[in-house]
């Protein structure tokens, strides 16, 4: 445990190196919550710093550059010498998941600042942008796939979330995750993107395959995820030939904070991280009905 003397808002490890990235604020501000703190943990210190004209609302660490978000734009940073590479404009978004930032460290996701329900693909290096609509409404949430092929967005209302392609932005899936409006929190991609998770605040994860056979190079049938009982009216309204999840977990009794898939074998398992200090491990292994359930739970906080 290290004490800094002050809370940190946001806080990015790169990999696993002693390089860590934080953002000061609430409860104990003594840290400007303008600025991005460099911490090195082998010498205990801070041994840099970012200072930005507004608040920074989203960070994302990679191996060799540092995105930094505020409402209404998005730094990419050399991490070797702190040199700004490129700025962009976003719209105006107070979350954390307001743009998206490639591992590959060439694609950047971004909500357009000026049309409604457009978000843009950059490739930061050749400047090429990639413009789409992706909602009639507003986007609440955008993430990047871990393989940087796939870009999910997710609508305002919550009810339903898009997937496109990064090559062309070709959308190639739609997902209703339910009929209320609701506040999608946290987006995850499995390793190899063949699965898409969401956690909402009504309690819920859904989880949605994105296998085809092709991708898989097999003729065995991929995971399915739900179709609506009226699924035979979709021609006459779109709502009815929905795809829903493939399995859904209901996780009401916590406040949740963020989750990972586990990339162990074929296993259909995730791993959630709760705001009161719990990890736990659940499956969405839908052979017996679509409802996932908790397999373990631990506190991190617990002590000795």
């Amino acid at each position: 445990m290290r004490d800094l003397g002050g809370s940190m808002r946001l806080v990015e490890m790169l990999y696993k190196t002693n390089l860590f990235v934080m953002v000061g604020g609430d409860p104990i501000p003594k840290y400007p919550s303008n600025k991005v703190y460099f911490w090195d943990d082998y010498h205990g210190k801070f041994t840099a710093e970012l200072t930005l004209k507004k608040d920074v609302n989203s960070i994302k660490l990679r191996q060799n550059k540092i995105a930094v978000a505020t409402e209404d734009k998005v730094y990419i940073y050399k991490l070797s010498d702190l040199s700004l590479l490129t700025c962009v404009d976003t719209y105006k978004n107070n979350r954390t998941g307001s743009f998206c930032f490639g591992l590959n460290e060439t694609l950047l996701g971004v909500i357009d600042k000026d049309v409604l329900g457009f978000f843009n693909i950059i490739n930061v290096e050749t400047k090429q942008v990639i413009s789409k609509q992706a909602h009639s409404t507003g986007i609440s949430l955008i993430e990047m796939s871990p393989k940087c092929d796939f870009i999910v967005t997710a609508a305002d209302k919550g009810t339903l979330l898009r997937v496109f392609t990064t090559n062309d932005g070709s959308m190639i899936h739609e997902f209703r995750r339910g009929r209320d409006h609701v506040r999608i929190q946290t987006i995850a991609f499995s390793m190899d993107s063949q699965w898409l998770s969401c956690s909402s605040d009504n309690g819920k994860i859904d989880v949605f395959s994105l296998a085809t056979a092709k991708a898989n190079n097999t003729k065995k049938s991929p995971p399915q995820n739900s179709k609506s009982k009226f699924s035979f009216l979709g021609k006459i309204h779109p709502y009815f030939g929905s795809t829903w999840y493939y399995s859904e977990i209901d996780v009401s009794k916590y406040k949740f904070a963020h989750m990972a898939f586990l990339a162990i074998g074929k296993l259909q398992q995730l791993i959630a991280i709760t705001l009161d200090g719990h990890w736990l491990l659940i499956s969405y292994d839908n052979k017996q009905g679509n409802n996932g359930k908790i397999m373990g739970e631990s506190s991190i906080l617990a002590s000795d």
